[in-house]
């Protein structure tokens, strides 16, 4: 009966939860390194959903077969082999995908040996606290000490840390002997256990097939939820995750004492986990979660982005009660009934796989989850309870009927939004929807802003012509990530090419793509194009050798997923599918990347090749590389025709145009920061916070630049003629003005900024100058007068609410007018008219100017930006919109 040498009870429990904490610390870890290596080797979607069903089955295995022991083992042993086990997964990372696959499966067998082990040593009634632990653990693991080891010393440093846990794991149970040492010999035969148990094995094995199938599907609904609800970055997914098993260890730990200890304990589990769900459907929890998450995120996350991630997780929490209730309602000796139990939930791991991968495009969240609470009526009647069987079935019903959970989150149910189109892929979501505030159609994966048709996205036109240009003869082309196609037809615009590869991860993606026929003019009907559907690593690899020119625009560097197509090890892939003399051409986001994440991008597509370089378009950076300095040959140029047109609309009309965008070498760039490979892609780890922070990453990022800019090529200088030289000076300016206009919004904002960014104002150099002297120099340039109107706008519109603050209508009119002229399409800034024209009496202005707002964007008055405006002058807002109702009274 002895518990340990030197240990009573209390001091064996502690012993024992310590280590099973532990012990899940080191399995959510390993079991993210694995979900690393997967997403590198099969995609983030096909990735996330193999690795967490294999893990899941792997270690119901390793928990079977620890219950078989039935003199116990030695849990040091245990814990070095899951030790093992883990560095063996983190060197795996990079190495192909079986290679993945068999040390994943290796060390979740491994991490499952514990539980069953420790429940041998504590008994049945310690299970709950055992399995709470656990989880908790796991928790501890995923957000606190994994992302921590992860951001600062990549996979190498993650993997000690599994290994160290697991060692301390493994180590400190070591000296405890079995509670009760006689109890653990086989039952004589089957009888004798029905006779010891309230629920038979059968049952209980229905039970945790479908507990595992509801957990699984639930945190699939649940981390896509989380993309939309509290964004579609690392750090977002690993609080929701973290969330979930918060949620799981909560239940495990509370709820079986309240439940009855039968077989209806597990049942009720179940049901009170179906209607729980329906708060994924109440508008007004996604936004509490949302705000809660914003209120953290803002700080850099922390406590309250962990919090929102249980609050959006919290319909799992019964969840986390089934195994320690159906446990308890079993017979034999805890530790085999342990192993017995977890068995079955190798079947339902591997029945989640296939359902999210093809059940979640066909059926949506709604429908899988109506299928778990059609599950829960079956099981009802198996166990003889058509009361919880009807009430199960009702529930079902409920959650099929109603709209897709994702349709009630913030980021969809924006009043300024019409949306067009909404499909749940198997990667991600993807919406299509007309922003009436900003008056342009809007491609959003997740969260997200993938890109839009608004003067902003301009540049991806020049993703298409600019290394199109550079290249002496692009015949076969291809692009990675399709978006909205722009970049795709500006590249089928060239007659040279004659195949054109588009490369993209989602066919919803594809299927949306004749929303935005006016951007990307119909181009996967051009018969030149070859489609694949796919991860786009694995695509190219199909290509090698081939390509004359690759360009792409694949989601941020720092998104789950994206940043593989950002690595060293990526780009070596790249060049390998490039014929000789080909060009790859890359997007980077200065306005959306950590200066330290911004160079470390550019640092490591510089490194990949003999020669690279910068080009700014717009606010936005392309980066061009290739075996040498391309040849800028005038030939290349079109003097008529579409195309000649389509490049003289964005200033590439000849060579001239092509060198003023040239800024900076990649190789010189980036040198000192932390390399960004396959095996340490640490830019995902690090916090990306919210709020105005944000906004001084532009300037810092082209403060940056601005300090290492190159010369222009002396063979592309060299037969420049005086008109060229100011249009390259033009746009010198023009990106100094940019700097110092992104700055301004940035100190406004209460945003700090570095000397190199700050000293630029006492230079005598202003913006109002820079923009003047730009204007000379190129006066029809298309860069010179986007700026000009965007700081128009933004000086004009900030000013004119400060006025309408502060009581000055009058005197605010002209500035908001000046800005509704510069952005005819920003239902907002008529709106600000309207209220300033009716604070100085103008009424039929202010009227005017409301229709004008409302005709645009209809939700326009419900949106965020709309009641910012209006609590500025609230007696105006009321007074014109008595007016507009009556007017719509007598008018209907």
């Amino acid at each position: 009966m002895g518990l340990g040498l030197g240990l009573g009870r209390w001091g064996a429990s502690c012993t024992l939860g310590s280590s099973a904490f532990l012990a899940g610390a080191s399995g959510m870890i390993t079991q993210r390194l694995g979900l690393s290596a997967l997403d590198l080797s099969l995609g983030a979607g096909l990735g996330a959903a193999t690795g967490l069903s294999l893990y899941l089955a792997s270690w119901a295995l390793g928990a079977w077969r620890a219950g078989l022991w039935i003199t116990g083992a030695n849990t040091l042993l245990v814990g070095g082999a899951a030790g093992c086990s883990a560095g063996l997964l983190g060197w795996s990372v990079g190495r192909g995908v079986w290679c993945s696959l068999v040390c994943l499966c290796l060390a979740g067998f491994c991490q499952g040996l514990f539980l069953p082990l420790l429940a041998r040593r504590r008994g049945a009634e310690g299970i709950p606290q055992l399995w709470a632990l656990n989880l908790l653990g796991a928790l501890f693991g995923v957000v606190l000490l994994g992302e921590w080891a992860a951001a600062n010393y990549g996979v190498v440093g993650a993997a000690s840390c599994a290994v160290l846990a697991a060692l301390l794991a493994g180590a400190l149970p070591s000296r405890l002997r079995p509670l009760e040492p006689g109890s653990v010999k086989a039952p004589q035969n089957t009888d004798q256990v029905q006779q010891q148990a309230l629920l038979s094995p059968r049952a209980a094995c229905a039970i945790v097939v479908s507990a595992t199938l509801f957990t699984g599907l639930s945190e699939s609904v649940l981390l896509r939820l989380a993309s939309l609800d509290l964004g579609s970055m690392h750090a977002a997914m690993g609080h929701a995750l973290g969330g979930a098993l918060g949620a799981l260890a909560l239940g495990a730990w509370l709820l079986p004492r309240w439940l009855p200890r039968d077989g209806r304990g597990p049942l009720w589990c179940l049901l009170l986990a179906a209607v729980a769900h329906g708060v994924w459907f109440w508008p007004e929890f996604h936004l509490g979660a949302n705000q809660l998450y914003g209120w953290g995120a803002a700080g850099g996350g922390g406590i309250a982005g962990l919090l929102a991630g249980m609050l959006l997780a919290l319909p799992l929490l019964p969840l986390g009660a089934v195994v320690p209730t159906v446990h308890r309602a079993m017979g034999g000796e805890s530790g085999r009934r342990l192993g017995d139990l977890l068995l079955p939930e190798v079947l339902g791991a591997l029945l989640v796989l296939p359902l999210v991968w093809f059940g979640t495009a066909s059926f949506g969240a709604e429908g899988l989850l109506a299928l778990c609470a059609g599950l829960l009526c079956v099981l009802a009647l198996m166990l003889g309870s058509r009361g919880l069987a009807a009430f199960a079935a009702t529930t079902a019903l409920l959650l099929g009927w109603m709209p897709a959970p994702a349709m009630q989150t913030p980021a969809l149910r924006r009043s300024e939004f019409h949306l067009l189109a909404q499909v749940q892929g198997p990667h991600f979501s993807v919406a299509v929807v007309d922003d009436q505030l900003r008056g342009e159609r809007t491609l959003m994966t997740n969260d997200f802003r993938a890109t839009a048709t608004g003067s902003d996205y301009h540049y991806m036109r020049a993703l298409g012509h600019l290394p199109a240009l550079l290249h002496p003869a692009p015949t076969k082309v291809a692009v990675l990530a399709f978006g909205t196609g722009t970049t795709a037809g500006a590249l089928a615009m060239h007659n040279e090419v004659q195949e054109l590869h588009i490369l993209e991860l989602s066919r919803a993606v594809i299927e949306k793509a004749p929303l935005f026929a006016a951007v990307n003019h119909n181009v996967l009907l051009d018969p030149r194009v070859r489609l694949s559907i796919g991860d786009g690593r694995r695509s190219l690899k199909e290509l090698t050798g081939e390509l004359d020119l690759l360009t792409m625009e694949p989601l941020l560097p720092d998104a789950p997923g994206a940043v593989y197509l950002y690595t060293e090890d990526f780009y070596a892939e790249a060049r390998e599918a490039l014929a000789p003399g080909g060009i790859l051409c890359q997007w980077v986001p200065p306005h959306a990347l950590r200066p330290e994440t911004c160079r470390a991008v550019v640092g490591a597509f510089g490194r990949s090749f003999p020669w690279a370089a910068v080009f700014q378009y717009g606010s936005q950076w392309i980066m061009i590389g290739a075996e040498e300095l391309p040849l800028l040959d005038s030939g290349r140029f079109p003097t008529e025709g579409p195309l000649a047109e389509a490049l003289t609309q964005l200033g590439l009309q000849d060579r001239a145009g092509i060198a003023a965008h040239f800024w900076a070498l990649c190789p010189e760039l980036g040198a000192d920061e932390r390399a960004l490979r396959d095996r340490d892609p640490w830019i995902l780890h690090r916090p990306r916070p919210k709020g105005f922070e944000v906004l001084a990453w532009l300037p810092e990022n082209m403060a940056w630049l601005r300090s290492k800019a190159a010369l222009l090529p002396a063979a592309w200088a060299g037969d420049l003629s005086a008109q060229d030289r100011r249009g390259f000076e033009a746009l010198s300016k023009v990106r100094l003005a940019r700097e110092l206009l992104s700055a301004r919004r940035a100190q406004t904002a209460g945003a700090r900024l570095s000397g190199a960014v700050a000293r630029e104002e006492e230079d005598g150099k202003g913006l109002d100058l820079l923009l003047a002297e730009a204007q000379e120099l190129a006066p029809d340039n298309h860069e010179v007068l986007g700026l000009l109107r965007e700081a128009n706008f933004q000086e004009n519109f900030s000013s004119g609410l400060g006025l309408l603050a502060a009581g000055y209508s009058a005197r605010a009119l002209d500035p908001l007018l000046s800005a509704a002229e510069a952005k005819p399409r920003r239902s907002d800034a008529h709106l600000a008219v309207a209220l300033a024209a009716e604070g100085q009496g103008s009424r039929g202005l202010a009227l005017a100017a409301i229709r004008k707002a409302l005709e645009q964007c209809p939700g326009l008055l419900e949106s965020r930006a709309a009641r910012k405006i209006t609590a500025l002058a609230p007696g105006e807002t009321a007074s014109l919109l008595r007016r507009v109702l009556d007017q719509a009274k007598s008018n209907p």
